[in-house]
């Protein structure tokens, strides 16, 4: 049924406040409270009448470069996405300590609707007609403590502090996607057939994902003065997340028994849920669903991150400025799982809260300022020239989706997206170089240069034998070089 959906919305209200609290004999105890809140709304669609997807492949010989096409879907898709957002933040001042309080809750809602039409130039060559509708919702509720506190007198010692658990859900109640053959299509015929050997399918898929965070941080600051009695800055610290995601999926797909033909009326999708279609002891024939636990897709992973840090922000002179410090990282994933045909085959793999990444990394970084102008004129304080060069090392880990041995089908699209137990975390050289002039209080010209090497770096790509399958791998090296160049007047 079609339907003309409202205009697109949007709706916010936000209320803060500050009080404060004297005591005339000792202003070191004057205390301040603030609060902020926040609630949103937004509603949008978006509707494409030519949406397109499609796969193209290689050949599988080395010296052929040209691409075929295997396969291609057209047709009406849209969507209504529907967000709401709610927040309290509040925060005590008293002396030299700061303690803050924020609640966050935000709740997204998803409707797709899809009508294509696809077609299959390869293996079973045939044309589908597919509708689909689907529904998300997802939801993220976070608290956040933090604090700040100064630890003397001269205001030379700070520490700041933050515990932060957060709750995350999505929840996929019912994806409903039904594919029939077309056989007349080219000759704009009205024939709709359930011919379950070229892809013909009826499928109905509930998914449910929870994922639970803990993060926790603690930071000291030290100032002190170097030979020449410029300020320098000594900081470390460290931080802890934990993270446990759980996965579940049902399906179900829909078979026809004992009836004479497998030609759908119209290709209406609500044939197959109309009362006189479905099977019953009775008549013992018509249309029944099996259900397809897929023991690949229910897993539970979790990881522990654990890492503390030193840096130092050193003037050695004026006009130059080196802050430098290094890192330590230690990651560990854990996973349970089993494959598909673990029940069956005692030798397929099962994972039982079993380590499938452990990493310790020692991370370095360096960042060098020099100033090569700066006007002394108190009118024209605002012109400076500097030069920068800086390198890190940095990490990216693979999700969870990634480093496990999932199959999560997506009906819609015809795509299925499976997880890679062997895949390595990635580590990330990183360099660059930047002039900047600046001429005024918002107002620069500046020149940089980039270069990132990335070993082990993670790629998404198509499965030979099953181009409508992705698969994340470490694809060795990359090396990315870069320049920029910048004027803001």
């Amino acid at each position: 049924e079609r339907m003309t959906p409202l205009m697109n919305q949007n709706y916010a209200v936000a209320i803060g406040n500050q009080l404060n609290f004297q005591r005339k004999k000792d202003s070191t105890q004057n205390i301040s409270y603030g609060y902020n809140t926040l609630l949103n709304y937004r509603s949008s669609n978006r509707y494409f009448a030519d949406a397109e997807f499609g796969e193209s492949l290689r050949d599988q010989v080395d010296t052929i470069n040209d691409l075929f096409r295997d396969r291609a879907s057209r047709g009406e898709w849209s969507e209504q996405d529907v967000m709401w957002t709610a927040m309290l933040g509040q925060s005590l001042k008293f002396g030299k300590n700061k303690i803050s309080l924020v609640g966050f809750h935000t709740q997204n809602a998803l409707k797709v609707a899809a009508k294509l039409t696809e077609v299959n130039y390869d293996s079973n060559q045939a044309v589908l007609e597919k509708d689909g509708l689907q529904f998300m919702q997802r939801s993220i509720t976070n608290v956040n403590l933090n604090g700040l506190h100064f630890l003397d007198s001269l205001n030379k010692w700070k520490f700041k502090w933050a515990v932060s658990p957060t709750y995350s859900r999505i929840n996929d109640p019912d994806i409903r996607s039904t594919a029939l053959e077309r056989p007349d299509y080219d000759t704009t015929g009205t024939v709709y057939l359930w011919e379950e050997s070229v892809g013909a399918e009826v499928r109905r898929i509930f998914r449910d994902l929870t994922e639970i965070n803990i993060s926790s941080r603690f930071d000291f600051d030290y100032k002190f003065n170097q030979w020449d009695s410029l300020e320098s800055v000594l900081s470390f610290g460290g931080m802890s997340t934990y993270k446990n995601r759980s996965f579940d999926v049902n399906e179900y797909v829909f078979r026809i028994n004992g009836m004479a033909s497998n030609e759908i009326p119209n290709g209406d999708p609500n044939w197959f849920t109309a009362d006189e279609n479905l099977w019953t002891v009775e008549k013992d024939s018509g249309v029944y669903a099996v259900g397809q636990q897929e023991l690949a897709n229910i897993y539970e992973a979790n990881q522990m991150i654990s890492s503390a840090y030193v840096m130092n922000e050193l003037p050695i002179n004026k006009k130059f400025v080196a802050t430098y410090g290094v890192r330590a990282e230690h990651n560990i994933n854990r996973y349970t799982g089993q494959s598909n045909n673990a029940q069956v085959d005692p030798t397929a793999p099962r994972y039982e809260n079993e380590v499938v990444l452990n990493k310790l990394n020692i991370l370095p970084s360096i960042n060098l300022i020099y100033k090569i102008r700066k006007d002394a004129d108190s009118v024209r304080l605002e012109r400076s020239t500097n030069f920068r060069a800086a390198y890190t090392q940095t990490v990216a880990r693979p999700s969870f989706r990634e480093i496990s041995i999932s199959q999560i089908y997506d009906p819609i699209q015809n795509r299925r997206y499976l997880g890679n137990i062997d895949l390595k975390q990635t580590l990330i050289h990183n360099a660059d170089i930047r002039w900047e002039h600046f001429y005024g209080r918002t107002e620069l010209v500046s020149v940089s240069g980039f270069y990132k090497r990335f070993i082990n770096p993670i790629e998404i790509i198509a499965v030979p034998s099953a181009p409508n399958e992705f698969k994340p791998i470490n694809a060795g090296y990359d090396n990315v070089f870069g320049a920029e160049f910048e004027i803001r007047k």
